[in-house]
């Protein structure tokens, strides 16, 4: 009986309205987290289709290069030996080869696409708080049951999306040190947790 009581006031409680600073509080911070996963990402996803394209652009103009030189070689088999000719071009290629094993092992273009597909889950996110944020308290979805979707949903991005490059969550960590508003985990790796009823650090 206790525990049918339990639920009923579980249920009873996801349809209560009432919004309080508390409920604004965590979706808010959860809205500013989401925000900065969204800029790394979106980060992720610019370098990642960067590097991928000065990969396959410099692959194509030194194997192009290499295929121009073994041509000219032949016809100027009087100045460059064969040989040699047959050395540079070789090894011209094995390095293009190299490259062209690399970029296929870094799978750059599959990871630019699934930090471009995470910048657009947590934009989502951060649309759908603000929506909420932004409508009079009479319109808005139910509390407490929002409030633990929208954690849940968060934590869901964060664990089955790609982490940021090391680079990148060093550049906004430092650069974006004075930027008042609450940040990832993965962000701000320190941070003081309450001690007491009342929320204090003593």
């Amino acid at each position: 009986d206790k525990f049918g009581e339990i639920i009923q006031k579980i249920k009873e409680n996801g349809n209560i309205k009432d919004w309080y600073d508390k409920n604004i509080f965590i979706i808010s911070s959860i809205c500013e987290k989401a925000q900065c996963y969204r800029y790394m990402h979106e980060c992720s996803n610019s370098y990642y289709k960067k590097l991928s394209y000065r990969i396959t652009y410099s692959s194509m103009f030194f194997s192009g290069l290499m295929s121009g030189f073994s041509i000219v070689a032949t016809k100027l088999d009087y100045i460059i030996p064969n040989d040699l000719a047959t050395l540079i071009s070789g090894l011209g290629h094995l390095i293009i080869a190299g490259v062209t094993g690399f970029q296929k092992r870094m799978n750059l273009p599959e990871s630019a696409e699934m930090h471009e597909s995470a910048a657009r889950d947590f934009d989502i996110l951060c649309r759908k708080i603000e929506f909420q944020l932004s409508l009079p308290i009479e319109d808005r979805i139910s509390v407490p049951k929002f409030v633990f979707e929208t954690m849940d949903q968060y934590e869901n991005l964060v664990i089955s999306n790609p982490q940021p490059p090391v680079h990148i969550l060093n550049y906004f960590r430092f650069s974006m040190e004075e930027l008042e508003i609450y940040k990832p985990s993965i962000i701000d790796s320190f941070s003081i947790m309450p001690k007491n009823l009342k929320g204090g650090g003593e």
